[in-house]
């Protein structure tokens, strides 16, 4: 296809008996992007350890919550699940890996 990869060489130099020999290692990854984390989507300010579908007291899907934002909208102070949240489906959230391949709820 017509796409375009950019490169960036910093350094270059003859191969020393430290460097991995094995070219199939090659290129070496020296820098690591660092993960995204999405905000609760509820207090705009916690980091998301908890992602939601199909859920009625939220505006989208998928929804992500902190774990106070969460607990506070779902549950009774008891622990106990409050009513009308039985249908939607709930995951730990870790980190963004990025998809635009979002299914609709119900």
């Amino acid at each position: 296809g017509a796409c375009e990869h950019r490169l960036s060489i910093v350094d270059t130099r003859l191969v020393h008996e430290d460097d991995e020999l094995d070219f199939g290692a090659y290129p070496l990854e020296v820098m690591h992007e660092r993960d995204r984390r999405r905000k609760c989507m509820c207090c705009l300010s916690l980091p998301a350890v908890t992602v939601s579908w199909c859920d009625r007291r939220a505006p989208d899907a998928p929804t992500f919550w902190c774990e106070e934002c969460f607990s506070r909208l779902h549950q009774k102070p008891d622990g106990s699940s409050v009513d009308g949240v039985a249908d939607m489906a709930t995951f730990p959230y870790f980190a963004e890996p990025v998809s635009g391949n979002n299914r609709a709820c119900k």
